[in-house]
Protein backbone atom coordinates (compact mmCIF):
# COMPACT_ATOMS: atom_id res chain seq x y z
CA UNK A 1 0.00 0.00 0.00
CA UNK A 2 2.85 2.28 0.66
CA UNK A 3 4.69 2.02 -2.83
CA UNK A 4 5.58 5.36 -3.92
CA UNK A 5 5.76 6.61 -0.52
CA UNK A 6 8.77 8.27 1.12
CA UNK A 7 9.16 9.43 4.98
CA UNK A 8 10.13 13.27 4.88
CA UNK A 9 11.30 15.56 7.72
CA UNK A 10 8.68 18.35 8.82
CA UNK A 11 10.15 21.84 10.09
CA UNK A 12 8.72 24.90 10.14
CA UNK A 13 9.59 27.50 7.61
CA UNK A 14 10.33 27.48 3.86
CA UNK A 15 13.97 26.55 2.85
CA UNK A 16 16.21 30.22 2.61
CA UNK A 17 19.47 31.69 2.25
CA UNK A 18 20.75 34.70 4.50
CA UNK A 19 23.35 36.55 4.16
CA UNK A 20 24.90 38.90 6.67
CA UNK A 21 28.02 41.26 6.86
CA UNK A 22 29.64 37.87 8.38
CA UNK A 23 28.86 35.28 6.11
CA UNK A 24 26.02 33.35 4.34
CA UNK A 25 23.72 30.96 6.14
CA UNK A 26 20.94 28.28 5.32
CA UNK A 27 18.41 27.37 7.61
CA UNK A 28 17.13 23.67 8.48
CA UNK A 29 14.54 23.67 5.76
CA UNK A 30 16.94 24.50 2.84
CA UNK A 31 19.54 21.60 4.32
CA UNK A 32 16.68 19.08 4.67
CA UNK A 33 15.10 19.78 1.30
CA UNK A 34 18.21 18.70 0.13
CA UNK A 35 18.86 15.74 2.64
CA UNK A 36 21.42 17.02 4.52
CA UNK A 37 24.62 16.39 2.09
CA UNK A 38 28.46 16.69 3.23
CA UNK A 39 28.51 18.72 0.19
CA UNK A 40 27.43 20.38 -2.33
CA UNK A 41 28.30 22.29 -5.61
CA UNK A 42 27.31 26.04 -5.69
CA UNK A 43 26.49 27.34 -8.86
CA UNK A 44 26.01 30.96 -9.81
CA UNK A 45 23.71 32.80 -12.65
CA UNK A 46 24.68 36.33 -12.88
CA UNK A 47 22.57 37.09 -15.83
CA UNK A 48 19.12 36.56 -13.77
CA UNK A 49 20.95 37.16 -10.11
CA UNK A 50 20.29 33.57 -8.63
CA UNK A 51 22.22 31.12 -6.49
CA UNK A 52 21.83 27.52 -6.73
CA UNK A 53 23.40 24.17 -4.52
CA UNK A 54 23.11 20.57 -5.17
CA UNK A 55 24.46 17.51 -3.28
CA UNK A 56 27.58 16.27 -4.67
CA UNK A 57 30.32 13.65 -3.90
CA UNK A 58 33.77 15.16 -2.41
CA UNK A 59 35.73 14.11 -5.19
CA UNK A 60 33.36 16.89 -7.38
CA UNK A 61 35.76 19.59 -8.29
CA UNK A 62 33.29 22.16 -7.15
CA UNK A 63 33.06 20.32 -3.93
CA UNK A 64 31.75 22.65 -1.20
CA UNK A 65 31.78 21.06 2.69
CA UNK A 66 28.54 21.77 3.71
CA UNK A 67 26.64 19.81 6.66
CA UNK A 68 28.86 18.48 8.82
CA UNK A 69 29.17 14.62 8.79
CA UNK A 70 26.38 14.53 6.99
CA UNK A 71 24.33 15.55 9.41
CA UNK A 72 21.01 17.02 9.14
CA UNK A 73 22.07 19.86 10.99
CA UNK A 74 20.57 23.12 12.50
CA UNK A 75 22.01 25.53 9.66
CA UNK A 76 25.03 25.78 7.55
CA UNK A 77 27.18 29.05 7.54
CA UNK A 78 29.89 30.24 5.17
CA UNK A 79 31.91 33.05 6.20
CA UNK A 80 33.63 33.34 2.27
CA UNK A 81 34.58 37.00 1.90
CA UNK A 82 34.44 36.66 -1.96
CA UNK A 83 31.29 34.71 -2.28
CA UNK A 84 29.63 36.66 0.56
CA UNK A 85 30.18 39.99 -1.48
CA UNK A 86 29.39 38.42 -4.91
CA UNK A 87 25.99 37.31 -3.26
CA UNK A 88 25.17 40.83 -1.82
CA UNK A 89 26.09 42.45 -5.11
CA UNK A 90 23.59 39.85 -6.92
CA UNK A 91 21.26 41.26 -4.44
CA UNK A 92 21.83 44.44 -4.28
CA UNK A 93 22.63 44.87 -0.59
CA UNK A 94 25.72 47.54 0.26
CA UNK A 95 25.45 45.84 4.05
CA UNK A 96 23.57 48.86 5.31
CA UNK A 97 20.77 47.13 6.72
CA UNK A 98 20.27 43.65 9.28
CA UNK A 99 20.89 41.18 6.11
CA UNK A 100 18.92 39.80 3.28
CA UNK A 101 16.75 36.75 3.22
CA UNK A 102 15.66 34.89 0.02
CA UNK A 103 13.72 31.75 -0.08
CA UNK A 104 14.36 28.97 -1.87
CA UNK A 105 12.95 27.06 -4.98
CA UNK A 106 13.37 23.17 -4.39
CA UNK A 107 13.74 21.30 -8.38
CA UNK A 108 13.36 17.43 -7.14
CA UNK A 109 13.96 16.01 -10.91
CA UNK A 110 17.98 17.90 -10.28
CA UNK A 111 17.91 17.55 -6.19
CA UNK A 112 19.05 20.98 -6.77
CA UNK A 113 17.59 24.28 -4.55
CA UNK A 114 17.88 27.42 -6.26
CA UNK A 115 17.53 31.27 -4.77
CA UNK A 116 16.18 33.78 -7.00
CA UNK A 117 18.32 37.27 -5.20
CA UNK A 118 15.84 39.45 -6.68
CA UNK A 119 13.05 38.38 -4.46
CA UNK A 120 15.64 38.96 -1.22
CA UNK A 121 13.71 40.47 1.38
CA UNK A 122 15.33 42.54 4.60
CA UNK A 123 16.23 40.58 7.46
CA UNK A 124 13.70 41.74 10.23
CA UNK A 125 15.55 40.75 13.10
CA UNK A 126 12.59 38.17 13.92
CA UNK A 127 13.99 34.14 13.92
CA UNK A 128 10.94 32.75 11.67
CA UNK A 129 12.55 30.24 9.37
Amino acid sequence: MLDGFRPISITSGLPTMTLTKNGIGFNKSAILKIDGPKYVRVLLNSEKNMVAICPCREDDDYATPFAKDGRKTVNVRWNSKDFTSTTASMMKWDGSTRGKKVTGQYYPDEDTLVFDMNNAVDLDGSDDD
